[in-house]
């Protein structure tokens, strides 16, 4: 399983497919751990090509970079931040080798807003 990048726009949801990344206004935050969030992935599945049929609701958590300056405002600040347009890599990072029918982005049909941030919780003590 691959695990897909995000990036994000504030300006704009122009994407530059001839490149190796969508483009300068688009910020890579964070990657979709796939292991972790299987239904997901089958939505991913779904437009790259191997499914036809999904599982579960189209909705992911994003692992995000911790040397992403969006990402930092985000965790400080979820409320404050401007509506976006997100774009999935569903190859992750690795280069793409296609044939002129594959997908190479995926990008959200409107702008996003970060509902919350999450936390890592501290392991509960096993009680035995």
């Amino acid at each position: 399983m691959a695990t897909p990048a995000v990036w994000i726009s504030t300006s704009s949801n122009d994407v530059a497919a001839d490149g190796d990344y969508p483009g300068d206004h688009w910020q890579r935050v964070g990657v979709i751990d796939t292991s972790a969030q299987a239904d997901f992935y089958t939505h991913i599945q779904v437009y790259i090509g191997p499914r036809r049929t999904t599982k579960g609701k189209p909705e992911f958590y994003m692992s995000g970079d911790p040397d992403s300056a969006w990402v930092q405002q985000a965790k400080q600040d979820p409320a404050g931040q401007a509506p976006f347009w997100i774009l999935i890599n569903p190859y992750g990072d690795a280069p793409i080798h296609y044939s002129s029918a594959s997908i190479k982005y995926l990008v959200g049909a409107d702008k996003a807003t970060v509902v919350r941030t999450l936390a890592l919780r501290e392991p509960a003590a096993h009680p035995g």
